[in-house]
């Protein structure tokens, strides 16, 4: 095989491909008729995706490619304890003679998984209209037959803020490659939901993680369709030289600090690795909404990893393949965390004591330390962490220097525990907002800490019910959102209509937005609590 010709197969990139899937696409390899063309059936026109890469990545002959997938899943049998359920899977999407092996040991673990829905998150190599949207077919095409779409959950999507868009990337194949070993591994009838990816900042991939969260349940299962680290000059990526051994170590190495930042579920982390790394992982996007997803009770694993240049003798020319699992175990339900959970209304005494408020600051001040100074975690030792601290809530973290805001990052929603929260946002206001720049180590003396624990958010479409100083707003529609915090509106002297107006407009929409019922108003109140020295 030559450089190029092997090039175009480990990257995934088959020129013509498309077209020669056209011009069979209309008849069996056994010269029977498809679906399409059975009386009654449908027209494949706009309902179906067309298999963009079947005979060129994996077999186009049903019989072929069913053995050829069961005999990858059956070369290791993987075994998960009694009660662990697995919620979410990464496996590669490249020519089944190099990434084969790694994604039917990966799939493997969910051989027998009585899931009804499959959310698979594939990357538009190509780009796209938006950043993230759902593809807006009825079926995936396959030779081991055509997988339906879940047209209800689509909707949903749609309504939460996720656009559903037709036509868009016609040839691409992350998802197409994904469905023959879902189809051998799941038990029952299951529907897919296909999500696409181009490229996304975190901004984008929190509020796709948010709108797909809420179709979410425990018979739902999440796939992320990536290969890893790309090598070599065909794909403009030689971080390193050396001999074959010596590049394989070093990818392995590259590959293994990725892996480590998504099994913590961390994924600004992630994001933080991949731009000082600039490693190759096609993925990167689609594996970002997935961490944003994630729970923080799911367990992440490799399942198996394995390198092209290993098949191919060659490592002037690689790609690395890594499957993924991630688990849940001792749970008796609510796998996602996505049933609603009785919150307590702020605004009726104080939820946090002054003990409790000193401990959060503390931490706040550590994290940050730690991330500027050593670029780790913490030491928790010493930290008491009540019972208040360890209930889920929203928080944010402010940053002020010399009276100047100089960073302000938070979640909205309680899906971690508060005191996790706190000593998240602390690093992410201080290297992630995209506003400022990263906070030097000269800088954190003169840092000032306010923290805002949230209460639970509460959507109203009477805005006579927002009290200037008590609740701060949550404002959306579409992928458009925005949020002020309380004590912005007091600071700035604001009354309710311009407390609305500076949300919308914070939210990138026209400032009277707020007046449409399209657009979605949500309130909260927070406890502000701050360093001493913290100008208010």
């Amino acid at each position: 095989m030559s450089g190029k010709a092997q090039a175009m197969l480990v990257a995934g990139v088959i020129v013509g491909a498309g077209v020669l899937y056209a011009a069979l696409s209309g008849m069996s390899e056994k010269g029977k008729p498809t679906d399409a063309e059975k009386p009654g059936a449908p027209p494949a026109a706009a309902r179906y995706r067309p298999a963009a890469v079947a005979g060129a990545f994996y077999a186009a002959i049903p019989d072929v490619l069913s053995k050829q997938v069961k005999q990858f899943l059956e070369a290791e049998k993987p075994t998960i304890g009694e009660g662990t359920r697995v919620v979410a899977v990464i496996a590669p999407h490249a020519g089944y003679a190099y990434s084969g092996p790694t994604a039917g040991k990966t799939f493997a673990y969910l051989a027998g998984a009585a899931a009804t829905r499959v959310v698979v998150i594939g990357l538009s190599h190509g780009g796209g209209p938006v950043p993230v949207w759902v593809d807006d077919v009825e079926f995936y095409r396959t030779p081991l037959g055509d997988v339906p779409v879940d047209r209800e959950v689509a909707g949903k999507l749609k309504a939460a803020g996720l656009p559903l868009i037709a036509g868009a990337a016609p040839n691409e194949h992350s998802i197409e490659v994904e469905l023959p070993f879902l189809h051998e591994v799941l038990a029952g009838q299951w529907r897919l939901v296909p999500i696409l990816v181009a490229q996304a900042g975190p901004v984008e991939c929190k509020a796709a993680a948010e709108a797909i969260r809420g179709i979410l349940d425990d018979s739902t299962i999440v796939c992320v369709s990536s290969d890893f680290t790309h090598y070599g000059r065909a794909y403009g990526y030689v971080p390193f030289a050396g001999s074959d051994e010596e590049i394989k170590k070093k990818l392995a190495e590259l590959d293994e600090g990725a892996l480590k930042e998504i099994v913590k579920k961390d994924a600004s982390g992630f994001d933080d690795y991949c731009r000082r790394t600039g490693i190759t992982i096609c993925g990167r996007y689609p594996i970002t909404v997935l961490l944003d997803l994630l729970p923080e009770w799911a367990e992440g694993r490799q399942a198996a990893y394995a390198m092209s240049g290993d098949k191919t003798g060659d490592f002037s020319m690689s790609v690395d393949y890594e499957g993924i699992v991630f688990t849940v175990e001792g749970r008796a339900g609510d796998l996602w965390g996505t049933e609603p959970q009785g919150g307590k209304e702020m605004g009726k005494g104080d939820l946090l004591t002054d003990s409790e408020k000193s401990t959060l600051l503390k931490l706040a001040r550590a994290s940050l330390e730690a991330a500027i100074y050593k670029g780790q975690e913490p030491d928790l030792a010493g930290f008491e962490l009540t019972e208040a601290l360890k209930e889920k809530r929203g928080a944010f973290v402010t940053l002020q220097e010399q009276g100047e805001l100089r960073g302000c990052i938070g979640y909205v929603e309680a899906r971690v525990p508060l005191w996790q929260a706190v000593m998240e946002n602390a690093v992410n206001a201080a290297v992630h907002d995209p506003r400022f720049p990263t906070v030097t180590a000269a800088e954190v003396p003169k840092i000032k800490i306010e923290i805002s624990a949230m209460s639970p958010l509460e959507r109203t479409t009477d805005v006579s019910k927002i009290e200037v100083g008590k609740h701060g707003i949550m404002l959306s529609r579409g992928m458009y959102r925005g949020l002020l915090l309380p004590q912005v509106a007091t600071e700035y002297g604001w009354n309710r209509e311009e407390f609305l107006q500076h949300t919308c407009l914070k939210a990138g929409l026209p400032s009277d937005a707020w007046k449409d019922p399209a657009t979605k108003i949500e309130i909260f109140s927070a406890e502000v609590f701050h360093e001493e020295g913290y100008s208010e």
